[in-house]
């Protein structure tokens, strides 16, 4: 088993005993060191010292040649067991006496040096030169066996091996007081965590056993435990009503393992599908096969494109349940990546949409009948449009004669009476001409009237600040006497029929001309503005305006909100300007207040404008 793998317990233990090992090692090899060192060092110099002696003793022998004293002074180096050589050489390098006498001369150097000292394994070379005052006779060689020292070495060797295992027992002794008190706790936290990993039990808590760095090691242990714990109930509480809220709805979930084919589905698919709890076996080709035959390949084909692009998708889908019965589903679905980025899950909810689809089927279904009879009814009210608007015509250009008649008789009348006659005579002739004027009028309107419901657009481009110009010129002769202010403001160049909306832009500036009577200045503005994405035109006077709960009859055939004595008129106009600006696709209304003048605003439907 490798260290990595090991209990605590042991690694502790082992950490702790090496530790200890290799101090005693390192200590025991610094002492044995230290006494090789000090002991050749030691043995050195009491040769050296040695060699110092015998050199003063031999440099009679080598300065008269005689062989004989030089071999006694050599023979002293029996007494000392550590000299296993000795040798005498003169002035020339040449050797002359040796010890001990039997030793082959090979053993000596052939030419020695003539000081220093070298040390080679166990054997010690000191060259020590022989001389009187300042004349040099010859050199003494000394080869010493230091031999005994290694016996030294080895015996502290064996102190050392001898020490270390003592202290390995008595440091595994303690190691295994010691490691308990920091390996219980990590051992008491890992039985911990493996029976929360076993058996999912957050409730569980590791016991503290100190207030050390294991001890707040341990504390957060079991406050993380703490907060899956609540993070769970919360968790498990969302979930349940996540369910009711899904069964409530009819909606079922479901997951794709894109690297099994599994599909996981809730309870709740089972009944969707028209399955028997456990009757679905998991696999996407299961699924596959429930659907209709007709959406099989569009569901693989929406999947599949989901997985590529990683984005969600909406899918409509019709299910075949066992008794043959057709069911509509709507899905929506997710994709979920990787750390790779590659897509490995596909999850979303399905929908029972059978009865939507069937409320669908059956409002497009009286759709189309309430379209023929919209259609039935248009043409309907068409004819019917077309029948009053040419009786309108008919009545109006039929009564013309007979007025022109009246009108006649009464002027013959006028003239045939002449200076003589009452005046209340006059004056009933007076107001039979003035009611044919105003019938006449009113003829005029209504023949107007149906003419515009009769007539085809003309639509050219049209600058309509020109032609609010040119109306306002127009009606210089009935605002002569008058204190009037024109204020034109910009106004924009249309498609339209120029002489229906001049027709619009004369009864509007007319009606605010009469509306404006008694007024000094009298103040009629002209201009336009942006509303809502549309242009709106408005006239806009100061004159004595209207209450808005009669709003909706302005635009009505003969409604009128002033009396006749106070302001002349048909009550035609303002229905023939609504008809003008309905044919265009606009609209128009009106706000007012009583005393404070009256605004009246149309849109017109809008056209590219011509460059």
């Amino acid at each position: 088993m490798s260290a990595r793998n090991q209990t605590i317990q042991r690694k502790l233990t082992w950490v702790i005993m090496l530790t200890t090992t290799v101090a005693l090692l390192i200590a025991g090899a610094a002492i044995i060191a230290y006494e090789l060192v000090t002991y050749r060092k030691n043995s050195f110099a009491e040769i050296q010292i040695l060699a110092q002696v015998m050199a003063a003793n031999a440099n009679v022998s080598l300065a008269y040649d005689n062989e004989k004293d030089a071999t006694e002074v050599l023979a002293a180096f029996r007494e000392d067991k550590s000299v296993v050589a000795a040798a005498l050489y003169s002035s020339n390098n040449i050797l002359f006496a040796q010890f001990p006498t039997n030793l082959p001369r090979n053993k000596f150097p052939e030419r020695p040096p003539s000081s220093g000292h070298s040390f080679n394994g166990s054997e010690l070379s000191l060259f020590q030169p022989v001389r009187s005052e300042d004349k040099r006779f010859g050199t003494l060689f000394i080869r010493a066996d230091l031999t005994p020292i290694y016996g030294r070495i080895w015996l502290y060797t064996g102190i050392v091996l001898l020490v270390l295992a003592g202290s390995s027992v008595i440091a595994l002794f303690f190691s295994k007081l010691l490691q308990t008190s920091i390996s219980r706790p990590i051992d008491a936290l890992v039985r911990t965590a493996a029976v929360v990993s076993e058996q999912s039990d957050y409730s569980i808590r590791a016991p503290n056993l100190g207030e050390d760095e294991l001890g707040v090691l341990t504390n957060a242990f079991n406050h993380m435990l703490t907060q899956i714990q609540m993070r769970d109930v919360a968790l498990s509480e969302k979930e349940e009503r996540l369910r009711l809220a899904l069964e409530g709805s009819q909606t079922a979930t479901w997951d794709l393992n894109l690297q099994t084919g599994q599909v996981s589905w809730d309870a709740y698919n089972y009944r969707l599908y028209g399955l028997k709890p456990g009757a679905f076996d998991g696999t996407f080709k299961q699924f596959i096969a429930l659907i209709h035959p007709q959406d099989r390949e569009q569901v693989s084909r929406v999947f599949l494109a989901a997985v590529e692009t990683k984005k969600e998708f909406v899918l409509e889908y019709r299910v075949v349940l066992s008794e043959g019965t057709i069911r509509h589903m709507s899905s929506r679905g997710k994709p979920f990546s990787n750390e790779q980025g590659v897509t490995t899950r596909l999850t979303g909810v399905t929908l029972d949409i059978t009865e939507s689809k069937q409320a669908e089927e059956k409002i497009r279904s009286m759709n189309a009948d309430l379209e023929i009879r919209v259609q039935n009814r248009t043409a309907e009210l068409t004819a019917a449009n077309h029948e009053l608007e040419a009786f309108t015509y008919s009545v109006a250009h039929d009564l013309r004669a007979p007025l022109r008649h009246v009108d006649g008789f009464a002027q013959m009348l006028q003239d045939e009476l002449g200076p003589n006659a009452s005046s209340e005579t006059t004056q009933m002739v007076r107001r039979i001409r003035t009611a044919i004027l105003n019938m006449g009028r009113l003829v005029d309107d209504l023949l107007n009237l149906a003419r515009v419901g009769r007539q085809e657009l003309n639509r050219n481009q049209t600058d309509l600040h020109a032609m609010a110009r040119q109306v306002i010129g127009e009606l210089h002769g009935d605002a002569k006497g008058r204190d009037v202010e024109w204020r034109v403001g910009s106004l924009p160049a249309v498609l339209c029929d120029p002489g229906l909306i001049h027709q619009v832009f004369s009864n509007l500036l007319s009606n605010a001309l009469k509306y404006t009577q008694g007024r000094c200045p009298a103040i009629i503005e002209v201009g336009s503005m942006s509303k809502d994405g549309e242009e709106v035109i408005f006239i806009r006077d100061n004159g004595v305006g209207f209450n808005m709960k009669y709003a909706s009859k302005l635009f009505g055939v003969f409604q009128r909100l002033h009396r006749p004595e106070e302001f002349e008129g048909t009550g035609v106009g303002l229905a023939t300007v609504d008809r003008i600006v309905r044919k265009h696709g606009g609209r128009i209304w009106a706000e007012a207040e009583p005393e404070k003048g009256a605004a009246f605003y149309f849109t017109l439907e809008r056209k590219p404008n011509v460059p």
